[in-house]
């Protein structure tokens, strides 16, 4: 089957070749709304006329170099006084529309708006606030505005610093302006029957847009960078523009189309991309917003109030921020889990509320498990009723009285893939059940270099052909040597489907810092692969790829480096000392669950360090404290593959068919002569052999095996646990998990 690009480009085709909108829309199957929608845009975007040129505009020195760069592209084009786009374009993704935009871009910032119907009050300045100044049409100077005033084609906005605008559309709809930003309109046309095209340029600053969905099948709204292009038609979302004409765009609610260099890439809801000049989009990710008091930065990491985001040299910081400043951060969460700033500014007012996006993994009646983020549910937290597993959710919160997230409000973006009912007479279909595995488990190279370039594979061992994984995505944390790290890059980040049977190769490349040259020979690097999201079993992929890097300068300098090995045992053991594997310490979550569960930090940081994110040891913790089931039996369970759901059957949490716990398996705490960045190994289970012996013994041919105990103590086998549903009376209640041996946590490894 054709995927959508195809499609797209199949119906553009349609329309370059002469054919009316309606009767290629006429074409379009019923269900296919999304095309519709991006087809309507299309057809809008030819029908902007040429207009003349503008003055004005052409002084905006911040843009003026883009514009003129933009305009000898289109040097060599044919210039009819009415000019439409040319769509003989060669094919990319989503190439027809992409390339409209970009031809249509060059010509509009050279130009005014002859041909337009347009009233005084298609675009108001609503609000105003702190310094806010428009360029008018003659290009003399910026001078102050004040709210109320009409804003035309061919004017400029700027606010100052600690200022904001709010303007308004004659449809309803709404733009903010926030602090030390601009923003230039091109193209406002309003006319007959709701009709309404929009062009905006913002050369720098933050923006969001609140678009009322647009009726007229001509109207369009599109917001141009100097690095890509955003167009909707009804739709709330939000563009920051960097000093050197890097954008973010990030999308709240709808779909927005990111442009750039001939690509096209559709943005959902909760879901962010970035463009660079010269470069195509870069793949959505899931984003998230939070607001707080600046309590400490170091870059990369800044603290704000407990929460940890990384802050890099592409991260826009809007004005002076200071120690104890309130600010809001935006930006996306990586494969890694890390929570990486897109834009820093000084919040506009206090306000405790974040929010985030993610794939719902766990619910029990006072906490939720979203993407590895624990948040406390209440009967005040607004939901939908029908809400599962595997849900891609919004949540919003506020911090609670223990420092964990309170949901406050949980949104539904898009759902699980559900299973298709069988037609009358066949056999029901069974949801997909894939079982990915990384290949190998365990790498190790050595080597003098600052970059390393690794090979692993991941199979889907489902049973085809219906145990497909979709919408795949690969993270990865960094356990020891983080200090030499610069950049981890995996190529590709993930897949949208791997069919059962198939199996599919990635790349890892590794980049170091010179100060790993100069380290102690035998020095290590670690880094362990995971599997970060999968859409149709999403919270039962527990393999790992764990990738060690020894250095040996002992060696001439740039000796070559041995191939990577894949070795069955465990890794080359390292000595830890006091830290952890989060490059924080000590990490305000740690010491936060520390107190909660009134257990050693250490404890917390080991099993973190051992793979767990935060949130499944939350979860964990508190399953352990409810059901009296020790901590290291659950971590077991998830180490087994059981899914968050299954072992809160498994204990009696939520109703379910009866489930038996599996035996635990037995650990020994780990010496500062182990490896810290492992799991708890298992150990074999005490021989038999070594419990008292009988006070009578049976004849020598009569002795019982040693795998067996002695027939009158009827003592189970040490690797089975008794069921914890057999019961005399038949058991009404829940399932008691039995007794298990003490198990320690494995140590956090030594400072990164």
């Amino acid at each position: 089957m054709a995927n959508q690009d195809d499609l797209l480009q199949q119906y553009i085709a349609l329309l370059e070749s002469g054919m009316s909108l309606e009767e290629v829309l006429s074409r379009l199957p019923k269900d296919e709304v999304r095309l519709r929608g991006l087809l309507q845009l299309t057809a809008a975007i030819r029908a902007v006329p040429r207009p003349e040129p503008n003055t004005a505009v052409s002084r905006n020195g911040v843009v003026r170099d883009f514009i003129q760069e933009r305009a000898r592209q289109q040097e060599q084009r044919p210039s009819p006084s009415r000019w439409r786009p040319g769509w003989a374009i060669p094919r990319l993704a989503l190439g027809g529309l992409a390339a409209a935009i970009m031809l249509l871009f060059g010509l509009l910032w050279l130009t005014s708006l002859s041909h337009q119907v347009q009233t005084a009050s298609a675009l108001t300045l609503a609000e105003a606030s702190g310094q806010i100044e428009v360029l008018t049409s003659d290009g003399a100077a910026w001078q102050p505005i004040q709210a109320g005033a009409s804003l035309a084609a061919g004017q400029s906005v700027r606010s100052g610093p600690g200022s904001m605008a709010l303007l308004q559309f004659v449809d309803g709809s709404q733009l903010h302006l926030t602090a030390n930003s601009e923003l230039s309109i091109v193209v406002l046309q309003q006319g007959e029957g709701e009709k309404l095209l929009v062009e905006l340029m913002q050369p720098v600053g933050r923006t969001r847009h609140q678009v009322t969905p647009l009726r007229h099948p001509e109207s369009a709204y599109v917001v141009h960078t100097p690095s890509g292009e955003a167009a909707v038609r009804g739709t709330t979302f939000s563009v920051a523009v960097a000093a050197d004409g890097h954008a973010y765009f990030a999308v709240d609610e709808g779909e927005v189309l990111v442009t750039a260099q001939g690509t096209a890439v559709p943005i959902a809801a909760g879901h962010a991309t970035s463009t660079q000049i010269g470069q195509a989009p870069a793949l959505p990710i899931r984003t998230f917003r939070t607001q707080g008091e600046l309590l400490h930065r170091d870059r990369p990491i800044w603290q704000i109030d407990e929460m940890l985001v990384y802050v890099t040299e592409e991260t826009i910081v809007m004005g002076t921020i200071n120690i104890g400043d309130w600010v809001e951060v935006s930006g996306r969460i990586l494969p890694n889990g890390r929570w990486q700033a897109d834009t820093v500014e000084l919040a506009a007012e206090a306000d405790h509320r974040g929010a985030f996006v993610g794939v719902l993994q766990a619910m029990t009646p006072q906490l939720w498990l979203v993407d590895g983020i624990s948040v406390a549910v209440t009967a005040d937290t607004e939901r939908p009723s029908d809400l599962a597993i595997g849900d891609l959710v919004r949540v919003v919160y506020a911090p609670g009285a223990d420092g964990r997230r309170l949901a406050l409000q949980i949104q539904a973006l898009s759902r699980a893939a559900a299973t298709t009912p069988a037609q009358q007479g066949e056999e029901p279909l069974q949801p997909a059940r894939p079982s990915l595995s990384l290949e190998p488990d365990e790498l190790e190279t050595t080597g003098c270099t600052t970059s390393y370039t690794l090979t692993g594979s991941l199979e889907n061992d489902g049973e085809p052909p219906q145990d497909a994984a979709a919408n795949v995505e690969l993270g990865y944390i960094l356990l020891t040597g983080a200090q030499f790290v610069e950049a981890v890059s995996l190529n590709p980040t993930g897949w949208e489907n791997i069919p059962a049977g198939e199996t599919v190769a990635f790349t890892v490349q590794i980049d170091l810092d010179d100060a790993w040259l100069a380290a102690p020979p035998e020095s290590e690097v670690k880094l362990r692969l995971f599997i970060a999201a999968e859409s149709n079993r999403p919270d039962h992929h527990r393999t790992r790829l764990t990738i060690t890097l020894i250095q040996t300068c002992d060696k001439p300098l740039n000796t070559p480096t041995a191939s990577p090995t894949a070795i069955g045992g465990a890794p080359t053991p390292t000595t830890p000392t006091t830290g952890n594997c989060t490059g924080v310490s000590p990490h305000p979550e740690g010491t936060r669950l520390a107190q909660v569960y009134g257990v050693p930090y250490e404890d917390i940081m080991g099993w973190f360090c051992a793979g767990f994110g935060f949130g499944e040891i939350d979860l964990a913790y508190g399953l352990s404290q409810e059901t009296g089931t020790a901590v290291a039996v659950i971590f077991d369970m998830r180490s087994q593959g059981m899914g968050w759901g299954e072992i809160m059957q498994a204990l009696g949490v939520l109703p379910g068919p009866p489930t038996q716990v599996p035996p635990p398996i037995p650990t020994v705490p780990v010496t500062p002569g182990g490896d810290p960045t492992e799991p708890p190994e298992p150990t074999e289970p005490p021989e038999p052999t070594e419990e008292p012996e009988p006070t009578e013994m049976p004849e020598p041919t009569e002795t019982p095996e040693p795998t067996e105990t002695p027939e009158p103590t009827e003592t189970p086998e040490p690797t089975e646990t008794p069921e914890p549903t057999e019961e005399p009376d038949g058991g009404a209640g829940p399932p008691v998990p039995p007794p298990v041996p003490t198990m320690t946590p494995p140590t956090p490894p030594g400072p990164p």
